[in-house]
């Protein structure tokens, strides 16, 4: 059964919050409830960790110090150090098995739930299946992997990557991520629809939407390749935003790189941005979900600063901005006409 893109984003979403440093018990005790209500639920999770024969067909330059830089496929234990750093992280995420093969005896599912208590490493032997690791990021956190010498990977809040221990480069899987490479070989980025390249002395932010890919250069030029699994390349330039739509279309523009990496300061640039569409945004990153229910502000345009982590600061401006309320409970924000 095909699975919808709804049901692919709480996967990957599970992914990144079970990766994460402050991954709680009531998490873990969560997401098991989450298998346990859909078959599709576990096959969405163990399909995730085929996102590298996926990348695998399209062609391009790999380096090789890459592959290095990820952790060999033998049991990582916790509180150990990998090859990959994470700052801020105190070990390894978990590695997932692949393709449902049995792992130590044990049945795909068992896996899984043993791996949502936390504490297992399952990691297949050589000639069966590359070991994926996932590192991620829950709401409003944002962190910064090192890939290799030179080169980091910036996560924006519910975002996640894979790393494999036998395929060079990194799959974007989930959110918003900004890669700079300051080394000297290149990184290998795929996003499902595209490969991208960025080499030394580039920056490229790239983020994943329901229904599109943007690809952004922010420094030096990037190379996209791969798209409809085209072998035709083209160069990104720097200050040049690339989208790619589900129908494998393209179009670029050149988009304010100010506003675009707002998030890598921890804040986000409102320009002439509509009620609605900010607080959207906002909801990405604030521990309170923030209702609005002001049909008559939603379309009135915004321009501010957001803070990340500072959402009763903003919202308490708000009513200085707009005819709205702000009304504060237990469970969130509500922003209401006056």
């Amino acid at each position: 059964m095909t699975q919808s893109p709804d049901l692919w984003e709480t996967a990957a979403h599970w992914i990144a919050r079970l990766h994460a440093d402050t991954c709680s018990a009531a998490d873990r005790d969560a997401f098991r409830c989450w298998l346990a209500l859909d078959d599709r639920h576990g096959a969405a999770i163990e399909r995730l960790t085929e996102y590298w024969d996926w990348a695998g067909g399209v062609e391009a330059p790999v380096p090789a110090h890459v592959s290095a830089g990820v952790p060999a496929p033998v049991p990582v234990l916790a509180g150990h150090s990998a090859a990959v750093s994470v700052s801020g992280a105190s070990g390894m995420p978990v590695p997932v098995a692949r393709h449902g093969v049995m792992a130590q005896g044990l049945p795909r599912r068992r896996v899984l739930a043993l791996a949502a208590m936390g504490g297992l490493a399952v990691l297949l032997p050589r000639r069966q299946a590359g070991a994926v690791a996932f590192i991620g990021t829950r709401a409003g956190e944002i962190r910064t992997v090192t890939l290799g010498p030179g080169q980091t990977c910036a996560l924006d809040t519910e975002s996640c990557i894979a790393v494999s221990a036998h395929r060079p480069g990194v799959r974007l899987v989930a959110g918003q991520t900004l890669f700079s490479n300051t080394g000297v070989d290149p990184i290998r980025i795929s996003t499902g629809n595209a490969v991208l390249t960025v080499p030394a002395r580039a920056a490229v932010d790239i983020r994943l939407y329901r229904a599109a890919t943007d690809m952004t250069c922010i420094a030096g030029q990037a190379i996209v390749h791969g798209v409809r699994q085209s072998r035709v390349r083209q160069i990104l330039p720097g200050g040049r935003r690339l989208r790619i739509k589900a129908d494998g279309t393209t179009e670029q523009d050149t988009p304010s790189l100010d506003e675009l990496t707002a998030w890598t300061r921890h804040e986000l640039l409102f320009r002439n941005v509509s009620l609605g569409a900010a607080v959207a945004e906002m909801n990405r990153y604030a521990t309170l979900p923030i209702g609005l229910h002001a049909p008559r502000a939603a379309g009135r345009a915004l321009s501010a600063v957001y803070h990340i982590g500072q959402e009763a600061g903003f919202l308490g401006a708000l009513a200085h901005l707009l005819p709205v309320r702000v009304q504060v409970s237990a469970r969130g924000y509500g922003i209401y006409d006056l």
